[in-house]
């Protein structure tokens, strides 16, 4: 799994805040945040709000899926898709023109995966097992 820096790169106060709380990888961060009660707790520890917690846990669980770094994780969320279980359900023509019509206006990333690259995202997220519960 990718280092917890990788997923927090644009917030360096957040990885040394996880970091202290022993949360080093992104593994780490899916198993300590899996559920609702150890998000709460975790963003106790690291005084990080629950809602950003949530956010890096969502961006942990797209990042399992081979080709998804962190800015694709975040193009992702941003037009819905929170979760691996999210990513194996959409039809890849219609998450590639919502994720296109979302670049377009904010400019996220330099290059929107293609819609075959998108396929083979949703076809391995249908392979991976559920990590996060609500």
């Amino acid at each position: 799994m990718a280092s917890i820096k990788d997923i927090v790169e644009t917030n360096r106060g957040y990885a040394d805040a996880l970091t202290e709380a022993g949360v080093r990888t992104t593994e780490q961060l899916l198993e300590v945040g899996a559920t609702s009660t150890s998000r709460m707790h975790l963003a106790d520890e690291t005084h990080l709000s629950i809602d950003t917690i949530q956010e890096l846990v969502h961006s942990a669980d797209l990042m399992r899926v081979p080709g998804v770094g962190s800015e694709i994780a975040e193009l992702l969320r941003q037009v819905g898709v929170t979760t691996v279980p999210k990513l194996a359900y959409r039809n890849p023509d219609t998450l590639y023109d919502d994720i296109v019509e979302y670049n377009d206006a904010h400019r996220l990333v330099k290059s929107v995966p293609s819609t075959l690259e998108l396929e083979k995202f949703i076809a391995f997220a249908k392979q991976l097992p559920k990590l996060i519960h609500h």
